[in-house]
């Protein structure tokens, strides 16, 4: 290429050493993006990203908010699949009232990439009838939240198993309370169809009141004098160890708001009978663990040999603070870490708030499975995207981090 019929060179030389080196750099940058832009457009997607942040669902979805997440793997021949159940946030649709429901999501790729799968529990609208079956007594919606999900290998048929709180909401609190119960399903494999629901536990007769009690299973209340008190329970959290199951469940007394204790039962029989194993951890106790004075709720962590309360504790300003991991020393005996001198749990680590712009509502519900490569995963209500959002730590129960 000529310019006036001096060649580039020729008309390189004739300028300046300034305008030489500007040229030059100039070049070499454009040769530079010529290489990195597809470099980047090719590989962005399949560099990990090892920073703690929100996990993302690659499934279009009507969900709003994704929280109080509970994760089980299944080996599929040489592969191996995560399978989440969470809680799921579905907004009014006119005349449709606000839901929370049960989903199910599945990841192939070490809990990096979510996308959204059949199963869990729905929400029914429905009015409800008085013990004579037919006085209507409040219109609203059966919801479910706080799910578990577990593997249980030895229960041929029954190795998946998925438990949940569900309640009847109308706009009353206190009927949400009283019209409450711990729910369960199983299946084979996690893509199969799943059983019918099963109303597992209430904690006394006549909670609920008949008809619907008439279908609940047990009344947990009978299993120990110390649950005498207990009004309701909710955010069932079970896992499987060496072939027993233990679930822990968030007690509530009436007159309080918040858990007044987390309570751990155990099964030798896959879940057919139950027995009270404990309470681990009492609302008494919060202010003993720094700057709180309630539990929010509390799930069961698994790593190696270890047994690992996820407890999430708040104060008058702040619901829930984050999550404080504490070791047991006999997950049987219901037994945890405690100081020598105070008798004070020790937790292993703590995990902050992880939204951008943290809210009052908080968060810190967690779910773990050691072939997660994103650690601890909490949910929270962040400030920044105005839903529910779950988040990877990077953490490990043991207080290690995500290498």
């Amino acid at each position: 290429m000529k310019f006036y019929g001096k060649s580039f060179g020729e008309v390189l030389r004739m300028m300046p050493f300034m305008h030489r080196l500007a040229v030059v750099v100039g070049l070499l940058f454009i040769l530079y993006a010529l290489f990195y832009i597809p470099y980047a457009l090719f590989t962005v997607d399949i560099i990990p990203d090892e920073r703690p942040g929100p996990i993302e669902f690659s499934s279009k979805t009507e969900i709003k908010g994704f929280f109080d997440p509970s994760i089980a793997f299944v080996k599929n021949g040489k592969s191996e699949t995560a399978v989440m159940a969470f809680s799921a946030a579905k907004p009014a649709q006119g005349k449709t009232p606000a839901m929370t429901e049960v989903r199910l999501a599945e990841s192939r790729s070490s809990c990096k990439e979510w996308r959204l799968r059949p199963g869990g529990f729905a929400s029914k609208a429905e009015e409800i009838l008085g013990p004579d079956n037919q006085t209507p007594v409040a219109s609203g919606v059966w919801r479910a939240e706080t799910p578990s999900i577990v593997y249980d290998p030895a229960d041929k048929g029954r190795e998946w198993k998925l438990y949940a709180y569900r309640y009847f909401w109308s706009g009353s609190a206190p009927l949400a309370r009283l019209y409450s119960m711990i729910v369960y399903a199983y299946a084979p494999e996690p893509g199969i169809k799943w059983s019918t629901e099963e109303w597992l536990f209430s904690a006394s007769t006549g909670a609920p009141p008949s008809p619907y009690g008439d279908i609940v299973r047990m009344h947990l209340n009978d299993l120990s004098p110390e649950l005498a008190d207990v009004y309701f329970y909710s955010r069932p959290s079970v896992i499987e160890l060496n072939g027993d199951l233990l679930m822990a469940l968030s007690a509530y007394v009436e007159g309080k708001d918040t858990p007044d204790r987390i309570i751990l039962i155990g099964s030798g029989d896959h879940g057919k009978s139950w027995k009270y194993l404990g309470s681990p951890l009492k609302s008494a106790e919060a202010a003993h663990m720094g700057n709180y004075t309630k539990i929010s709720g509390a799930t069961l962590l698994k790593q190696d040999k270890g047994v690992y309360l996820a407890a999430v504790l708040g104060d008058e300003k702040v619901g829930s603070k984050g999550t404080i991991v504490i070791p047991f020393i006999d997950p049987v005996k219901a037994l945890l870490k405690r100081n020598s001198n105070n008798g004070a749990p020790v937790a292993s680590v703590l995990i902050p708030q992880q939204s951008f712009s943290p809210t009052a509502t908080g968060g810190g519900f967690a779910a773990y499975h050691e072939k997660c490569d994103s650690g601890i995963i909490t949910a929270e209500w962040s400030g920044l995207r105005k839903d529910f959002t779950l988040f990877k730590t990077l953490k490990n129960p043991d207080g290690s981090e995500k290498k």
